[in-house]
């Protein structure tokens, strides 16, 4: 390092060798380790997570998930860890400096249930889906339960015995498509995203993806519904990727990755109907009216949102966009729960023939389907076969 002070203006000139720079870099360096070890020993020992049980190197450092999700084949590999953790740890573990897992169906009711609670969100957590508007993606506790109110209508009990209709229309098609062809071999998850997919769309936008009549698309759909599942680890670790993203065009998004820019697409085009209905909410209900029974048309997520107690800068265009975002990429975690109960049934044949003599019974002929609050009325299949369901995983 050569330090020159023969500048008549005051000002001090360094000038930086090969060894001076490789001795900044050390120190740097040294400096950085010290500060990450610090910040272990204080994760481990001095955070208020402290007290639950977890590998040490969980309990220090963020970089242990990282570890699993991006080194360990084929990647993602974080989640199926964590149950091996908790066949050690036992129910509670802590699997990160700020977080802990919890593996107990009984505690969930009481945890999503509890209304006292301040629960804020992870901001790496909320930041996965990149709708830093939506309901899923607001971090503040109190935020997010105002925030919630504002679909309260759209889905309530009333609502969806009107979009009843809705629901048959598209079984029906899936039902006709599959007794056509007997002989094919269906893959249950594409069709069954398909008809998710078609279902929310039409329910929540008064409109539909067609994916049900395109198979090449629903595959596709099918795909982009897994990656953003798959992804979404490497998100959490990288939160800047999906804002980066949408500020590119999409068609250069697509070289890197087609499902990323497949969900780009459908966020603008739920963006471009958020934007009609704001400008004229009665002629975009109006064009909703052409399919409906005698229970009457059902709401749309943006009249439920309208129509609610949010305050006015919730229900900007941009806000209840995010929110039609947020649900329609939701909307597919109940495609993967249809394949996972049809599996489950033809894997244990006792419990499907109990459950298809109840549908017998109040389904003598199969093409009439009896109202839905008539299916809510059997008794095996709410209250013994709804519920094991919802609890069933992905291993």
């Amino acid at each position: 390092m050569i330090i020159d002070t023969s500048h008549a203006s005051g000002f001090l000139s360094i000038s930086l060798d090969g060894t001076g720079i490789i001795k900044i870099l050390a120190w740097s360096s040294l400096v950085l380790l010290l500060y990450f070890g610090v910040q272990c020993l204080e994760n481990q020992y001095y955070h208020p997570l402290a007290k639950f049980p977890g590998p040490p190197w969980a309990c220090a450092t963020w970089l242990y998930g990282a570890y699993y999700d991006l080194l360990v084949g084929p990647g993602g590999q974080f989640t199926s860890h964590i149950r091996q953790l908790h066949a050690k740890y036992g129910p509670v573990v802590r699997i990160s400096p700020d977080e802990i897992s919890i593996n107990d169906p009984d505690f969930y009711d009481e945890y999503y249930g509890s209304c006292h609670a301040v629960k804020d969100k992870i901001p790496t957590t909320a930041n996965i889906l990149g709708t830093t508007s939506g309901t899923f993606g607001t971090i503040d506790h109190h935020v997010h339960q105002q925030r919630r109110q504002g679909s309260n209508a759209f889905f309530s009990s009333s609502n969806l015995t009107k979009a009843d209709h809705i629901i048959r229309e598209h079984v029906d098609r899936l039902a006709l498509k599959l007794s056509r062809d007997l002989s094919t071999v269906w893959e249950t998850r594409v069709q069954f995203m398909a008809l998710k997919l078609d279902i929310f769309y039409d329910f929540a936008f008064g409109d539909s993806l067609h994916l049900q009549d395109n198979p090449r698309a629903a595959e596709e759909w099918d795909a982009t519904m897994e990656a953003i599942a798959t992804c979404a680890p490497f998100v959490k670790l990288f939160p800047w990727i999906l804002p980066l993203a949408v500020k590119l065009p999409v068609m250069l998004v697509y070289v890197f990755s087609p499902p990323l820019a497949r969900v780009l697409r459908i966020n603008y085009r739920i963006h471009k109907q958020a934007n009609m209905y704001s400008k004229d909410p009665s002629a975009f209900q109006d064009s909703k009216k052409g399919a409906q029974d005698s229970t009457g048309r059902p709401i749309t997520l943006f009249e439920s949102l309208r129509n609610s107690n949010i305050t006015d800068q919730d229900k900007t265009v941009w806000r209840i966009s995010q929110e039609g975002s947020e649900m329609f990429a939701a909307s597919g975690t109940t495609a993967r729960v249809m394949s996972a109960c049809m599996f489950y049934l033809h894997d244990r044949p006792s419990t499907l023939k109990l459950l298809r003599d109840e549908l017998d019974s109040a389904m003598p002929c199969p093409n009439s389907i009896p109202p839905t609050q008539m299916l809510a009325a059997l008794p095996y299949l709410v209250s013994t076969c709804l519920p094991h369901f919802r609890r069933l995983r992905f291993d």
